[in-house]
């Protein structure tokens, strides 16, 4: 586990071999599918799919802003302008503000029942606004 690239934010997040409380917290199918899949990075965003091709930087580059960033899963979760409306209804302002690596995996290795809906609510919605946009 530690040489592979894609569990990169799950093992910022999972620090102790434990039963996750989330499982037990999030009894929506579609909102525990979505948070599991964003821990484990099996999802659409531009730093997964360069993992299956030899793809240069600017091809993972975020498209449903123009910040020019690298669309990775702090950018998706904290930083980018397309979901700034959605994210300050879900998210704690605490998280938005400043964002950084470090309150990306506090608030994807939070304990808090509240937090860890709302990141689950936020990422499913967040996904749905993705995949119509890129749908249309």
């Amino acid at each position: 586990m530690s040489d592979n690239k894609k569990l990169s934010l799950y093992k910022s997040v999972k620090n102790r071999l434990v039963y996750e409380g989330y499982l037990d917290v999030l009894n929506v199918r579609t909102f525990r599918y979505c948070y599991d899949n964003f821990r484990i990075r099996s999802h659409t965003l531009g730093v997964e799919l360069a993992l299956y091709k030899n793809t240069p930087p600017e091809n993972k580059l975020c498209k449903c802003c123009t910040l020019n960033c690298i669309e990775h899963e702090g950018h998706f979760l904290l930083v980018c302008d397309n979901y700034s409306v959605i994210r300050s209804s879900y998210l704690p302002k605490y998280y938005c503000e400043y964002p950084t690596v470090f309150k990306m995996r506090l608030l994807m290795s939070s304990d808090n029942t509240n937090i860890i809906k709302s990141v689950a609510t936020y990422l499913y919605h967040d996904f749905q606004i993705r995949n119509s946009t890129f749908n249309t």
